[in-house]
């Protein structure tokens, strides 16, 4: 996905439709089914808060672009220029949020002290990777605010000011979660998975969608877990499985190996062992040959793992 340049680098316009909102209350909610488009940046008064609901999109936050998957939540400064972008291919569904701290607190809103539990005055956007129950949790309050803005009932106020206030510590209580344990569950997750599915596709894009995160976001993980990146962490464990075989299975060719563990071909194989180990994948059989380490049981343990 290309962003237009000339887009990003135009002045930045003013969002009349949350400004307008904020005039007749200070709370802005609606559901969106996006397509391409070529909006310009624009700015307005208070918080926007993005809940992406299906498909993905490119927000861009001042100088920075941030990918939204499913599941995903976008807090942002509405003062600072920003806009989503679709892929022209796809569509994209989202439920936003915006709310004007300052004029609530004007207003009088019992519930606008506790909005100064989103820590954004200081901080340009937030994103944050929702755990299953929690995106279902926040994507009910979110729909519950637009329907009351939208149908005004009797008592509309209070309830969107009520929910907007739970809104608020639900989206504290994932950040601090996210910081807390840094997902080292999901990591963990993904990393047994590999281990166990070595010869399949393990790409980032597919393991991404089958842990249903961004792939940018897969990939900061094991940075942070595992000072590797998604590549180089798939690569080592093909690399010390091999090892394994080409120590304890010598019947085995290295065309065999290299399928086994997940290589298309024996030529990429050996250009990645050598660069691992600084040898050759046939140099370090030779020489754990000298060792006469007996393949036998793990022969039997391996193919036992493969039916």
């Amino acid at each position: 996905m290309e962003l237009n340049e000339n887009l990003l680098k135009a002045p930045p316009i003013s969002n009349i439709n949350v400004e307008n909102g904020f005039k007749s209350y200070p709370v802005y909610a609606r559901k969106d089914l996006l397509r391409a488009h070529n909006y310009s940046l624009h700015t307005q008064p208070g918080i926007e808060i993005n809940l992406t609901l299906e498909g993905k999109a490119a927000y861009v936050i001042g100088d920075q672009v941030r990918m939204q998957y499913p599941g995903q939540l976008l807090v942002c400064s509405g003062k600072v220029p920003h806009q989503v972008y679709i892929d022209p291919s796809s569509e994209y569904k989202r439920t936003v949020v915006c709310f004007d701290e300052s004029g609530m607190r004007e207003a009088g809103l019992r519930c606008a002290p506790n909005l100064e539990i989103l820590p954004l005055p200081d901080m340009v956007y937030q994103q944050v990777h929702l755990e299953p129950e929690m995106f279902a949790e926040i994507k009910q309050i979110a729909s519950r605010l637009t329907d009351e803005l939208q149908e005004k009932h009797t008592g509309w106020k209070q309830v969107v000011s009520s929910q907007l206030s739970i809104l608020a510590v639900y989206i504290r209580r994932s950040m601090e979660a996210s910081e807390n344990n840094g997902h080292s569950d999901l990591v963990s997750l993904c990393c047994d998975y590999i281990g166990k599915h070595l010869p399949d596709n393990l790409s980032l894009k597919s393991m991404a969608s089958m842990f249903h995160v961004s792939p940018e976001h897969l990939i900061r993980l094991f940075k942070r877990e595992k000072k590797l990146t998604f590549y180089q962490f798939v690569l080592q464990q093909r690399v010390s499985e091999s090892e394994r075989m080409l120590r304890n299975c010598p019947d085995m060719t290295l065309t065999d190996i290299a399928y086994a563990v997940g290589f298309p071909s024996a030529a990429q194989f050996s250009r990645v062992f050598k660069a691992s180990t600084g040898m050759l994948p046939s140099q370090f059989r030779h020489r754990m040959a000298k060792a006469g380490v007996d393949c036998e049981i793990f022969r039997t343990e391996y193919f036992a793992r493969s039916l």
